[in-house]
């Protein structure tokens, strides 16, 4: 006696299905025959490849609305399909019974379409929808594993739908390359993003430099501000010796400091030449000395040269 309890250990096995309603609409005399009625139609469970699926699944049912007479069918042979007649768009559950008893049954929900106008791809005349799933069976069986493995080379032969069936592994191809092109695309989009964020970071980060640059100007060396010193010793801008204003004794306020620091300039050719100062006093112009107690000694006839002295001085 076989034991059925044997597993097999790591094994998965995949098993494709597609479940799907076919509607058609009622000739004239068959809506005479059924009054309010608007079309046919017909919920399937299938191979995508025609096999045998008898070899794997014990029955099928078939859960409709409850206005049906009879609403749970259920079939117990291929194909597995239920038929009738209506008007109006549900959903119907499919639960799936397998061969082996230890295995739970699957509930799937499958709409029923009526209106061939929401599937622009299919011909008028008949309303399709279709959905396509896989049944993973892990660590099956022995007995069961081979009853899986004969179903794919027992096949059958088309349905009388055939012509209505869909290509699911043409879609899965078509999905894959849509999704591949839809990679390619939002790779494409993300290397652009990031060659013009890079771009606009480069921008900042020369605007920050620039920025920085007029904050902190260059502070000028110097040989550049030797040249642009303005000279003091301008040729009668001042006159260096302190005199009598009014000639009285007293010098002026304004003048009581000492010569300047800067060179003694050229004198015209009007001016008389400078005599030595004598030991106790400060040499005037017009030849006269200020002596130590404040009286002007020499000659005060050249008044011209006083003047002209005078007048230097006024002009400081």
């Amino acid at each position: 006696m076989v034991n059925r309890n044997i597993k097999r250990i790591n094994v998965k096995v995949g098993k494709q299905i597609a479940i799907g309603t076919y509607a058609f609409p009622l000739t004239p005399l068959e809506k005479k025959r059924y009054g309010s009625m608007t079309h046919r139609w017909s919920c399937i469970l299938r191979s995508p490849t025609n096999e045998n699926m008898t070899h794997n699944i014990k029955k099928v049912q078939f859960d409709l609305d409850p206005s049906f007479n009879n609403p749970k069918r259920v079939v117990t042979s291929m194909p597995y399909e239920v038929t009738e007649v209506g008007w109006g768009e549900f959903y119907i559950v499919v639960k799936i019974f397998f061969v082996d008893d230890s295995i739970e049954p699957i509930k799937l929900q499958h709409f029923l379409v009526l209106n061939a106008s929401e599937n622009p791809t299919a011909p008028s005349t008949v309303a399709i929808n279709e959905t396509f799933d896989e049944i993973v069976f892990n660590e099956p069986s022995s007995w069961f594993y081979k009853q899986l493995m004969y179903s794919t080379t027992d096949i059958l032969p088309p349905h009388k739908y055939q012509e209505h069936f869909c290509d699911h592994a043409a879609k899965e191809k078509e999905a894959i390359c849509r999704y591949i092109c839809c990679q390619s695309y939002f790779q494409n989009e993300t290397y652009r993003l990031l060659a013009e964020a890079s771009e606009i970071s480069r921008q900042i980060q020369y605007l920050q430099e620039r920025a920085q640059g007029n904050k902190n100007p260059a502070i000028p060396s110097m040989d550049d501000t030797r040249g642009n010193k303005t000279p003091n010793n301008v040729k009668g801008a001042q006159c260096v010796t302190p005199t009598n204003k009014f000639g009285t004794g007293q010098i002026s306020a304004d003048h009581s400091e000492a010569t300047s620091a800067e060179p003694l300039h050229e004198r015209s050719p009007r001016q008389s030449p400078r005599k030595q100062a004598p030991e106790h006093g400060m040499l005037l112009g017009g030849g006269s000395t200020l002596t130590a107690n404040g009286s002007i000694d020499g000659n005060m006839d050249d008044k011209s040269d006083d003047k002209e002295f005078v007048d230097c001085v006024e002009s400081m």
